[in-house]
């Protein structure tokens, strides 16, 4: 395990709290414990109706560890669109937001020894596709470690990445842009999660953590963009970033490229099927 800090979280309420790779894995090991006495085990989704939080992450290994199948899930539906999905996750355990104080309460526990066994999904994502109907797409990977999940995006430009990147987290993790950084964590990269994006917090964890990437979508990038001292902020830690979820404005392109260099922006489509994605540079 590693000693340096291997995730940030900063939540709505301005706190910040990290994490080593030691207090990750003894907390997701003593969940893990947890979660097998609620009869959480090989092959089961473990569904996380969860915001952006430490607990989150704490969850998904602590699935992996027991071989189940961890399922980020959105946290803010409305009731009736909440129980379609969770009929259709079919998860033998669900967590959710009333759960926090349940998590937490595990730290108390001691942390038992763990079987040996493979997830045969490394996870699943929630979509509702072109249909408007909710779907959970299942990794057709084990749940074993894969070091092509935390490829840098910009080396398959021929970039030099400098490791370990600093992550910061943007959008929600039940989406698969912000879920898959948990694979960059188990890289060695470090993450930096915020709970809800906010444009002035953003650019100030960027600054003092010296951010090095980033999912995001153009919608994030204009509310950054128009911060009035954005001009004079510090953004040279940034390597790349990565866009999707939207066409991204000409204006917005041409921005970026000012402020850290038209190198550094990538623009993408894809599907959470990861079935291809079509990619182009700034």
């Amino acid at each position: 395990t590693m000693t340096s800090s291997a995730g940030f979280a900063s939540s709505m309420d301005g706190s910040e709290s990290s994490f080593t790779w030691g207090e990750i894995d003894r907390r997701s090991s003593q969940l893990a414990g947890a979660l097998r006495e609620r009869g959480l085990g090989l092959g089961d989704r473990l569904g996380m109706g969860l915001r952006n939080t430490p607990q989150l992450a704490f969850c998904s290994f602590a699935a992996w560890k027991l071989g189940a199948v961890p399922v980020p899930m959105r946290w803010d539906l409305p009731a009736w669109e909440l129980a379609r999905l969770t009929g259709v996750v079919d998860a033998r355990v669900q967590l959710g937001e009333d759960d926090m104080a349940w998590i937490d309460a595990t730290a108390d526990r001691d942390a038992p020894d763990l079987g040996d066994v493979v997830s045969p999904h490394a996870f699943g994502i929630c979509s509702s596709g072109s249909t408007g109907l909710p779907k959970v797409i299942l990794s057709n990977k084990p749940g074993l470690f894969d070091p092509g999940y935390a490829a840098p995006f910009a080396q398959a430009f021929g970039a030099e990445v400098p490791r370990p990147q600093h992550v910061i987290v943007l959008g929600p993790m039940y989406h698969i842009n912000g879920f898959h950084w948990l694979f960059s964590l188990m890289d060695g990269d470090r993450l930096f999660v915020v709970e809800k994006f906010d444009a002035a917090r953003v650019v100030d964890v960027i600054e003092r953590h010296r951010i090095s990437t980033f999912n995001c979508t153009p919608t994030m990038l204009k509310r950054i963009a128009d911060l009035e001292d954005i001009g004079e902020r510090d953004l040279g830690s940034i390597q790349w970033f990565n866009q999707g979820g939207a066409p991204m404005p000409p204006y917005l392109v041409h921005r970026f490229s000012d402020l850290i260099g038209p190198e550094k922006v990538i623009m993408s489509y894809g599907m959470s099927e990861g079935l291809g994605i079509t990619t182009i540079r700034g």
